[in-house]
């Protein structure tokens, strides 16, 4: 409790990291002599502890957490080898240069050490559909959801993010952010998907003519009606290098 802070919660995240993983991460049975329990069972718990937080069990974001408070642990770290001038001993210098190259790696992979709960950002790959799809499902799942609705959730979801995986940064690789929750008055659920790839909006498209045989379509063009059948709102905008497809779902008041 003598850490905590008024401010960003990272720094309560980054003392809550050292606690569990950053002061053992080195000697494993550092947190087995203070604590009384295993390194595992401290990794384990410290995860439930940011996916209770998140209200996602995302391996991504979760992820995203952990190194971004595991930046700031790090650096505090160093300074309480050097404080205590460990650094002077071979086991303080190695555990400065292990801790200085885990700080080089992680500082070089964010621009920020903020995090934003409610949007996950991922690699734009097809294989990654089943962790956004699950993200969406638990950032709405205080909602009131009938099964139909659900099903439509999932396969909306599916075809933009497969669209973008498949479309956005080809033939090279990108990102996705993709944003989901509830309105303030819980009447609706939205979601938004942000890339930074080719500019495009899918619904300016026109929708195919679903009374024509299937041999007589022409290809594509089936998963952007879909969204907009199932969809009560959706739009496009491509504004500071995005392309953001903002889609909105009218929910049924439970009886």
């Amino acid at each position: 409790m003598d850490t905590l802070a008024v401010g960003d919660p990272i720094f309560e995240f980054s003392a809550m990291y050292n606690a569990y993983e950053g002061y053992c991460e080195l000697d494993h049975q550092v947190i087995k002599n203070f604590q009384g329990y295993d390194y595992e069972t401290a990794h384990e718990f410290w995860h439930k502890v940011i996916a209770a937080y998140l209200g996602t069990s995302s391996p991504t974001k979760i992820r995203e957490v952990e190194e971004k408070a595991s930046i700031i642990s790090n650096a505090r770290l160093i300074r309480h080898v050097v404080r205590r001038g460990l650094d002077k001993t071979e086991e303080g210098k190695a555990e400065v240069e292990y801790r200085k190259g885990r700080l080089i790696e992680l500082l070089a992979k964010y621009d920020s050490l903020t995090f934003d709960p409610g949007e996950l950002e991922i690699d734009a790959e097809v294989d990654a559909l089943d962790e956004v799809q699950s993200f969406v499902m638990d950032r709405i799942k205080g909602a009131h959801i009938d099964p139909k609705t659900r099903m439509q959730i999932d396969i909306v979801v599916e075809e933009e993010f497969v669209n973008i995986s498949s479309y956005a940064y080809a033939p090279g690789k990108g990102k996705a952010w993709i944003r989901a929750g509830l309105s303030d008055d819980g009447s609706e659920i939205i979601i938004v998907f942000r890339d930074r790839g080719v500019p495009y909006d899918p619904f300016a498209r026109e929708d195919p003519d679903i009374t024509l045989a299937a041999e007589d379509r022409g290809v594509g063009g089936l998963g952007v009606y879909m969204i907009k059948q199932f969809m009560d709102s959706y739009s496009h905008e491509y504004r500071d290098g995005q392309n953001i497809i903002t889609l909105k779902k009218c929910l049924t008041a439970k009886e």
